[in-house]
């Protein structure tokens, strides 16, 4: 097994990629099938739609949301952009999210419709079930960045 040199690039790409790997659940009871496959196209046309809007390594995002197939998606996606990702836990206040997200100095908050209200006025918010969402995602294969040696991964 190669070792992953880049956190966003720990999903092994050698499995079939029809095979299951994350089932979300939605409020509705309703099942959404990631497949391996898709999981690791969604992730890069996530890290390629970061660099396409100008993203460096280093920027952050935040992701306000329940889990999610299209939470782990962004995760992996914006560390294989080096992009660093701040999941927020959205049980906190709206007070503290707000910290959280300016302390973090995030560009931009990824969400579900159900946490949206959670943010302040003038928050950059792009919902997962929004065709905004769909903006961001730019189809093709991504090359995770490497890092300095000393740099975290």
């Amino acid at each position: 097994m190669t070792q992953a040199t880049n956190l966003g690039d720990v999903l092994r790409r050698d499995g079939h990629p029809d095979a299951p790997v994350i089932i979300g659940v939605g409020l509705d009871g309703a099942e959404t099938v990631l497949t391996r496959g898709g999981l690791d196209q969604m992730a890069d046309a996530f890290a390629r739609g970061l660099v396409a809007r100008g993203f460096q390594r280093g920027d952050r995002i935040a992701i306000l949301s329940a889990n999610r197939p299209e939470f782990l998606a962004v995760m992996l996606g914006a560390m294989r952009a080096g992009v660093v990702p701040t999941p927020v836990n959205f049980k906190f206040p709206k007070p503290t999210i707000a910290h959280v997200v300016a302390d973090c100095g995030a560009r931009v908050v990824f969400c579900d419709a159900a946490r949206r209200d959670q943010l302040d006025e003038g928050v950059e918010a792009v919902e997962f079930d929004s065709a905004d969402f769909g903006d961001w995602l730019d189809a093709g294969p991504f090359d995770p960045s490497s890092r300095a040696p000393t740099r975290p991964r």
